[in-house]
């Protein structure tokens, strides 16, 4: 089977014990991707197909397709010089998609999620989705808690922080900050094993990344995502109606 080396890789990054896996595997007939997506034993997207050929087929979005493309190359040479001993930096993942709602920023951060571990930069790839505010408690020190708690569970995956702005927007009262300064410098602690791809409005996020100079630092890469066009909706549309078997 020829993803047979590719899928233990994925199964030893869950870190399972393995008492863990021989119950598993006494219960089926035969060890494969198919199976292990079945049975849900990985916390990432697998697939027969490679997420950055998923990419390409999706309905427009061909400036994110061109951005993602040449940061591709930028890793892939990052690799190869991590081979020779070139370099022991490891690269900054962290992505900032501006866009509006319906535009495909979650799909493809699940995407990045699956290209990031296929280059071999994150163990599982798995994206762990929370909205600006799930960061944020209601009395001093939960914050704190609570960030870590969320980042903890997106370890060696993406942590991905939809209306990420709104965490710059409580004023002097808010604990927004607080969830700032933690994400900020655990994205230092943790730079060999988390990427965080913060999403939202173009102008709101533009605010946000400019309101904390730590974050202006670990944010150099932004992905635009523009709205769909009339022709791209309807071609959407025809897809969706094709998956469900019907007829226009």
């Amino acid at each position: 089977w020829k993803n047979r080396q590719q899928l233990m890789t994925w199964l030893s990054a869950e870190n399972r014990p393995l008492n863990y896996w021989y119950a598993n595997f006494e219960t089926v007939p035969e060890i494969s991707l198919a199976v292990a997506q079945k049975h849900h034993w990985l916390s990432g997207t697998v697939s027969d197909q490679p997420a950055l050929e998923r990419l390409e087929k999706m309905i427009g979005l061909e400036g994110v397709k061109k951005t993602i493309r040449q940061r591709i190359q930028v890793l892939e040479v990052y690799k190869a010089r991590e081979a020779t001993g070139q370099t022991n930096e490891p690269p900054r993942l962290h992505l900032v998609f501006k866009g509006n709602p319906g535009t495909g920023k979650t799909t493809v951060a699940r995407l990045i999620g699956e290209i990031y571990r296929d280059l071999g930069l994150l163990e599982k790839g798995h994206v762990i989705e929370v909205a600006g505010r799930d960061l944020v408690a209601g009395y001093v020190g939960q914050t704190a808690l609570r960030t870590n708690q969320l980042i903890d569970s997106a370890l060696d995956g993406i942590l991905f922080i939809d209306e990420a702005y709104t965490l710059a927007q409580g004023g002097q009262n808010d604990f927004g900050n607080e969830a700032i300064d933690t994400l900020l410098k655990r994205m230092e602690d943790e730079r060999h094993h988390l990427a965080v791809i913060v999403a939202g409005y173009p102008a709101n996020m533009d605010e946000f990344i400019k309101a904390n100079p730590g974050l202006q630092r670990r944010f150099n890469t932004e992905i635009v995502f523009a709205d769909y066009n009339p022709p791209e909706l309807m071609a959407i549309f025809q897809q969706l109606i094709t998956k469900v078997q019907c007829h226009l």
